[in-house]
């Protein structure tokens, strides 16, 4: 475009105004061309992009369905598709640096009109001549170059926008994006419990969510407190293929600093214990933590797969409930004792009165 425009001020000192106006037509078509050319380039290059971009996410997904990935490698897929989705803009700039010249655009339209060349013999004629800034050129020469700038101009005038820059490449992009959206949504439909679980460990990677397994667990409690030295008894059922033996796996509990939810890998956390759980008749398994006075989490395993992790926090404040209180007067008042709540007004009584509170 620079050059094109410099070429044109230094034409206009050295040619009559007449020769100056075909070229200024001729290049005003084939801007226009060039400006829909990058328009189409510019979105179908960024709708390639992202399909790429969700393409490599997806295959990084599959690859942690089969293998486990470790937190990292999930950050590092990231990574790869952001390096996928910027080399194919960089690679789509170029391409749309080659063919949306000025150059580009009239050899498309000699081939489009069936011209023999004359489109681009017109640019190349204004061009020449508008570098020679060639003052002694006559009348002669300066009429016959405007003729055929002029005549190039009107050819290039004769196919439509959307026949010399064809919206078939956004179009395509577009169709196969939609395409692969449907192909995804039918796939969430079918398996998504496995969408759910991809997506809970690519976007929060270091959030402790395992792989998906064809087992599924159903934990009782899903989250509870305890009290100081209390026990807890807990009940799983898992959905899924036959096994043999499921494993109640203790974890320290999340800290408030570097150990939190956001920064730790539970699976390489080393365990407090491994207990396991037995199954009644009903086919609920069954597993019993006694004087629990530290808080603590855990999950439940089978091999590899595993479920999510449960917190267990403990009450070391005194919870004290169902007050009663019983006052008993001394004989000589000949009063009968009280057994009850706490009275309102509090304990009153005569000199050798008997409080007893119970809880």
């Amino acid at each position: 475009m620079s050059t094109h425009n410099s070429a044109y001020s230094r034409l206009s000192t050295t040619a009559p105004r007449q020769f100056l106006s075909g070229g200024r037509q001729l290049m005003s078509r084939l801007d226009v061309i060039r400006t829909i050319r990058l328009m189409i380039g510019a979105g179908s290059g960024f709708v390639w992009s992202c399909i790429a971009f969700a393409a490599t996410i997806v295959v990084w997904m599959w690859a942690d369905v089969v293998l486990n990935l470790s937190p990292g490698l999930r950050v590092a897929g990231w990574g790869c598709a952001m390096l996928v989705l910027g080399g194919l803009l960089v690679q789509r700039i170029l391409a749309m640096r080659r063919t949306a010249t000025a150059a580009a655009v009239a050899a498309d339209l000699d081939v489009l009109t069936k011209s023999g060349g004359q489109i681009r013999s017109g640019l190349d004629l204004a061009e020449s001549i508008g570098k020679r800034r060639d003052q002694n050129s006559s009348p002669l020469t300066l009429g016959l170059a405007e003729l055929a700038i002029r005549n190039a101009a009107t050819m290039a005038n004769r196919p439509t926008s959307s026949s010399a820059a064809s919206p078939m490449p956004i179009v395509k992009s577009l169709a196969t994006g939609i395409g692969a959206f449907l192909l995804c949504m039918v796939f969430v439909a079918v398996m998504p419990r496995m969408t759910w679980t991809e997506l809970k460990r690519f976007f929060n990677p270091y959030g402790g969510h395992p792989a998906w397994s064809q087992h599924q667990f159903t934990i009782t409690p899903s989250q509870t407190s305890v009290t100081y030295g209390e026990s807890l008894e807990v009940e799983a059922s898992v959905a899924g293929p036959p096994f043999e033996q499921l494993e109640m796996v203790l974890i320290p509990a999340a800290a408030s600093g570097s150990q939190s939810h956001a920064a730790r890998d539970v699976e390489k956390l080393e365990p407090i214990d491994v207990l396991p759980m037995f199954a009644d008749a009903a086919g609920v398994w069954r597993a019993s933590i006694v004087n629990i006075t530290e808080p603590f989490e855990f999950y439940l395993r089978i091999r590899r797969a595993r479920s999510e992790t449960v917190p267990i926090e403990v009450i070391t404040v005194p919870d004290i409930r169902d007050v009663k209180v019983e006052i008993s007067a001394p004989l000589y008042t000949g009063l009968s004792p009280f057994r009850g709540p706490l009275p309102p007004k509090g304990i009153e009584g005569l000199p050798g009165t008997r409080v007893t509170i119970t809880a």
